[in-house]
């Protein structure tokens, strides 16, 4: 079954309202035998600063990521150990571009006063000195790709993977997570993601597979 790839991301009203840059990011690639489509959600909060960046970094880093895998594998070999591998190469060379950007980017004079008001200067030392280098971007993260010999997924913090039955029904077939709740979520930016990155593998061809921010379940609650 071949699938038509689309992606969509859009700043929200809240963030047009406070003058706050777009923090999602989709992405999606169409090549011979693997589709691919990512969407990542950057944290909102004022210690996430430059989280537009590091969701845009994310998104770019999955699909290359799954792209390489793919071919690598010549056509995918589908166990744990391949998605063990996805993600933690996802995490991997996300983290080091993100430390080569803020090597290359050191805080700004109003971006150090602003994380004055927020952290006492133990923690505001650490980020100056790049040992929290990664919270400032901090981003979740939701990929889904399909072959022919199936569709696989893997996410990290909250948005939402579902899949479009041929009868018109929805499936929301990724595992919970067991941390995420309320306003909090975990975050490629965390000292171990792969404590919550999950993975998700399915043989069938649904009418349709969606990846999507919390924003989209917001609106359009199941």
């Amino acid at each position: 079954m071949k699938y038509a790839v689309f992606q969509c991301s859009r700043i929200g009203a809240t963030h047009v309202k406070k003058a706050l840059p777009r923090q999602d990011r989709a992405a999606s690639m169409d090549e011979k035998g693997l589709q691919i489509a990512v969407v990542a959600d950057g944290h909102g909060s004022r210690r996430h600063f430059r989280s537009d960046y590091g969701a845009e970094t994310a998104v770019e880093v999955a699909s290359d990521v799954i792209g390489n895998m793919f071919k690598e594998h010549n056509g995918i070999v589908f166990e744990d150990s391949f998605f063990t591998e996805i993600k933690h190469r996802i995490a991997t060379e996300w983290q080091k571009r993100i430390r080569d950007h803020y090597e290359q980017n050191p805080l700004n004079d109003a971006e150090i006063e602003e994380q004055l008001k927020l952290l006492g200067d133990e923690r505001l030392e650490k980020l100056i000195n790049g040992t929290d280098a990664l919270i400032p971007y901090g981003t979740t993260l939701c990929a889904v790709f399909h072959c022919d010999a199936g569709w696989g997924s893997v996410q990290i913090g909250d948005g939402c993977l579902t899949t479009v039955e041929h009868d018109g029904s929805f499936l929301w077939p990724m595992p919970k997570s067991n941390i995420n709740e309320g306003n909090k979520t975990t975050s490629l930016c965390m000292k171990d993601p792969m404590i919550d990155f999950r993975h998700c593998w399915g043989e069938d061809h649904p009418a349709a597979l969606l990846v999507y921010t919390d924003g989209i379940e917001k609106v359009f609650p199941p």
